[in-house]
């Protein structure tokens, strides 16, 4: 099977010939070039490319601000619980082998953890109980006196 191409006239071959100011339909979706007329953006679109940008920008770096604060309150907050955690069952090891109930009274002192010195304060008080105490542990960061403690609860009994 042979192919054979179409034979145009000339006539034919002139309409068919295409080039950049003919009658063809234009695919790109923008309105034909005229003289006189530029591509790109107006002065006003970019300016409000800008804005529109500076108030994302703005905001996300608002909110990365505040998860970090968020974050080193989280990490204060565990740590200061892992402490009152520790100081509890310090406590509870220590009154194992004792015959007699845990003294009554308080004392502090400086824990490392993390890092960071915490000053730890343990309270113990009587309960109506004689051989039950209340153990009352504060912790709080030994350089910032003025955040707020972590406050944790125990009893300790002779059994």
């Amino acid at each position: 099977m042979n192919y054979r191409a179409p034979h145009f006239s000339h006539a034919d071959r002139t309409r068919l010939s295409c080039s950049s100011r003919d009658r063809r339909p234009s695919y790109s979706g923008r309105a034909p070039r005229t003289p006189g007329h530029t591509q790109g953006f107006t002065l006003l679109e970019l300016l409000i490319a800008v804005a529109v940008f500076a108030v994302v920008a703005v905001t996300v770096y608002t909110r990365s601000g505040e998860t970090l604060v968020q974050l080193q309150m989280l990490e204060q907050r565990t740590l200061a619980s892992w402490i009152a955690q520790n100081e509890l069952a310090l406590a509870r090891i220590r009154q194992v082998d004792n015959p007699e109930a845990i003294s009554i009274g308080s004392n502090s002192r400086t824990v490392l953890m993390g890092g960071r010195d915490w000053t730890v304060t343990v309270d113990v008080k009587g309960t109506s109980h004689a051989w039950l105490r209340r153990v009352e542990v504060e912790v709080m960061p030994a350089d910032q006196r003025d955040a707020g403690a972590h406050t944790m609860v125990g009893f300790i009994g002779r059994y």
